[in-house]
């Protein structure tokens, strides 16, 4: 039906300033029959998804609603997309990706995000949705976010 085509579409559907409101709500109301399907169209252009403020909307709503294995599956594509975490924390709306990586992930995706995001903190300090998403690692590492070092 529809819905299996707009999840075929699901990535550039999430780029589009009102296709992401779709994509969106398929998510809140029926993750559980196409989060899977969704999930891995987002992971299969992950690196483009990452750097859109509207498809970063639709990341966070999958990283909340749909089951575990797909969001894992997510937290991979983003972790290994290369600069995909420093370029989120720079933008509206994928700085809340980045907060709900440190804020909601376990202890390894939590250290990979703070380690990437520490990379760039140069940058990130000098952006306002960096400073916030530093500020969380600063809090995480349990020290200013001047120390690269992760505590534990």
């Amino acid at each position: 039906g529809l819905c299996e085509i707009l999840c075929k579409d699901a990535a550039a559907l999430s780029a589009h300033r009102f296709g992401t409101y779709v994509i969106q709500d398929l998510l809140a109301y029926r993750a559980t029959e196409f989060g899977s399907s969704i999930t891995r169209q987002l992971c299969q252009y992950m690196a483009d998804v990452c750097l859109n403020n509207d498809s970063c909307m639709v990341l966070e709503a999958a990283l909340i609603r749909c089951s575990g294995e797909d969001v894992d599956l997510m937290l991979s594509g983003i972790l290994n997309s290369d600069g995909c975490v420093g370029a989120m924390a720079h933008m509206r709306r994928g700085h809340t990706v980045c907060l709900s990586l440190l804020s909601n992930g376990n202890i390894q995706v939590r250290q990979e995000a703070s380690r990437q995001l520490l990379r760039d903190s140069a940058s990130l300090r000098t952006n306002r949705f960096g400073r916030m998403v530093m500020r969380r690692v600063a809090d995480l590492c349990g020290t200013n976010s001047n120390n690269n070092n992760i505590g534990h």
